[in-house]
Formats: C-alpha cells, sequence, structure tokens
C-alpha cells in the first residue's frame, strides 16, 4: 500500500469525515469529499481499510456508514448468497468453480 493512499485515508478521517455524511453529494464542496476514489478504483486501497479507519470515528460521527454496503444490503434480499452477485460475477465464479484448489476451507474453519 502506497504511503499517499494512507495519507489521504488519515486525513479525511481527520478533517472531513464530520460534513461527508452531510456534503458527500455537493459537488461544488470539495473538501466534503473523500478523494479516495482513485486509490479504491486502481487497488491502491481496500474499501474495508477505508471503512475500519472511519469506523474510529463512529463515536464522533454518527451519520457516518459504509454506502454501498449499507445501501446493496438493504435493496438485495440476496445479498449474503451466490444469487445476490451481479451476471458477470456469477459468470466468472461458474468459469472457475472447477479450478484446482490448494486448500479447501469448511464454513467452520476460522479465517
Amino acid at each position: 500500500m502506497r504511503k499517499c493512499c494512507i495519507k489521504t485515508l488519515k486525513d479525511f478521517a481527520r478533517t472531513r469525515l464530520m460534513i461527508y455524511a452531510d456534503d458527500r453529494n455537493i459537488p461544488t464542496k470539495y473538501n466534503a469529499t473523500s478523494r479516495l476514489s482513485p486509490y479504491l478504483h486502481f487497488g491502491q486501497i481496500s474499501a474495508q481499510r477505508c471503512a475500519l479507519e472511519a469506523r474510529k470515528f463512529r463515536k464522533d460521527y454518527q451519520q457516518v456508514r459504509t454506502l454501498w454496503s449499507d445501501n446493496f444490503c438493504y435493496y438485495e434480499p440476496h445479498y449474503d448468497s451466490f444469487l445476490g452477485a451481479c451476471d458477470w460475477g456469477r459468470a466468472t465464479l461458474m468459469d472457475h468453480v472447477f479450478d484446482k484448489r490448494e486448500r479447501i476451507y469448511t464454513g467452520a474453519e476460522p479465517y
């Protein structure tokens, strides 16, 4: 992970997270955006890392939430199964269903 990604994430969490919930969709308010989109898009930082960082501030900013996952789980009745994946995702998984795996984990095993 590049240092600039982490620096941008921490800067967002410390200085702009407080106004993000209210102002994130107002294009003229540049300081209300996270500025993390390019890092997320090109895989330099994960959405999970961003959520974990934002989570540290949840007592301070009650409106902060992970928008995509919240909305997906709310609107998709099959969010927790294969049926909830989009067509291309299901197709990709089916293309690789018979690929050899070094190890197959059971649902009971810890990560």
